[in-house]
């Protein structure tokens, strides 16, 4: 009878007549049927770089074979990716790891288009895949101390306050000043404002221009190489000198002699002075800024992080050799992922349990 196995005959020792199975034929196509093909997404709906299940049918049933798969372009139908699946009893599933196809990925439709090989016969899903969205949040106030170590004097601890929100592509921070100062005529103090605002949005930003945070759970892994921010998100640091309303009072004193600077600037619990022109003119005030926004310093004495060793980012004091940095070493304004590892922790507490690391990875 067709469909038994393979064909076998009897040995050893046993009794009776060599038996055999038939073997059946492949299935082939009937020339005269009309065959109908269907096409579904089982997912309609996924995080960029998740997979997303679709499957195609076939009827009557075809010869077992392989299924040609081609996820199709919103706008224009070009291919976007290629996959192949094979069809058995007339059912074929697979996945395309999904990756966004243009900056306007929130707004796409995605179809795909199945063909089943061995009957030549074509059809266009019935459904359509859209990329499920990030989170996003109003601004929110951050308003909380950082623990000091008991040699440090402990206590209070120091103050971190700024403002964050989680927009469509990226987690933005503010930090509104509002500056004093007895010593400066008022165009010096314009010219605080100026250099203070660009010197910490330069570093800052510039510090993370390359670095994203990226989906944890994306199939593509750390190196993935998709372009647009669908499974992948930026950051902005914007510095302000507000007349009220301000996270920060800093008191702005004049150096001596402005052409050698000697007094430092610094930040403490809930006040901060800072000497103009700064001492170290590429760090001093990103550093001091990065004290308010919750940097430790990573100096070999001093008030470091005292978190347990082993801690993700830890900042370490002073850090090992190849990681002097923003927060360690004067005039040097590179900063690591441990700089960047409170704006995560705020990305990961609004995206709805679906966790980011900081990209490429490291310290």
């Amino acid at each position: 009878m067709c469909g038994s196995g393979g064909s076998s005959s009897s040995g050893g020792g046993g009794s009776g007549a060599p038996r055999s199975t038939v073997v059946c034929p492949p299935r082939r196509p009937d020339p005269d049927q009309r065959y109908e093909v269907s096409c579904r997404w089982l997912n309609t709906e996924a995080y960029c770089g998740d997979e997303a299940r679709l499957e195609v049918t076939c009827t009557p049933l075809p010869p077992d074979g392989p299924v040609d798969v081609e996820v199709l372009h919103p706008i224009d139908s070009s291919v976007l990716a290629t996959l192949r699946g094979d069809m058995r009893n007339g059912r074929m599933e697979t996945t395309w790891t999904t990756k966004a196809h243009a900056a306007n990925w929130r707004d796409a439709r995605i179809r795909f288009r199945g063909t089943v090989t061995s009957v030549g016969v074509m059809n266009t899903s019935s459904n359509q895949f859209r990329f499920r969205r990030r989170s996003t949040t109003g601004w929110v106030n951050v308003n909380t101390t950082r623990p000091v170590p008991a040699t440090c004097g402990g206590g209070a601890g120091r103050q971190v306050v700024y403002d964050v929100r989680l927009e469509n592509n990226r987690v933005h921070q503010s930090l509104k000043l509002r500056a004093q100062s007895t010593a400066l005529s008022a165009d010096d103090l314009t010219r605080f404002k100026t250099r203070a605002k660009s010197d910490l949005e330069t570093v800052w930003n510039n510090g993370f221009s390359a670095k994203k945070f990226h989906r944890h759970n994306c199939r593509r892994g750390a190196g993935c190489d998709c372009a647009f921010d669908c499974c992948k998100a930026g950051f902005r640091l914007d510095a302000n000198f507000v007349d009220s309303g301000h996270h920060w009072l800093v008191n702005v004193v004049a150096q001596p002699d402005p052409n050698a600077p000697s007094v430092s600037s610094w930040v403490r619990y809930n006040d901060s002075t800072w000497a103009y022109p700064p001492k170290a003119p590429a760090s001093t005030y990103a550093h001091e800024g990065g004290h308010m926004l919750g940097q430790y310093d990573e100096y070999v004495t001093s008030c470091n992080d005292p978190s347990p060793a082993g801690t993700q980012y830890r900042q370490p004091a002073p850090p090992p050799a190849g990681e002097e940095n923003l927060m360690s070493t004067s005039g040097n304004t590179t900063l690591l992922n441990r700089h960047y590892r409170r704006l995560r922790d705020f990305l990961n507490n609004n995206s709805g349990g679906d966790p980011y690391d900081v990209i490429p990875a490291g310290p």
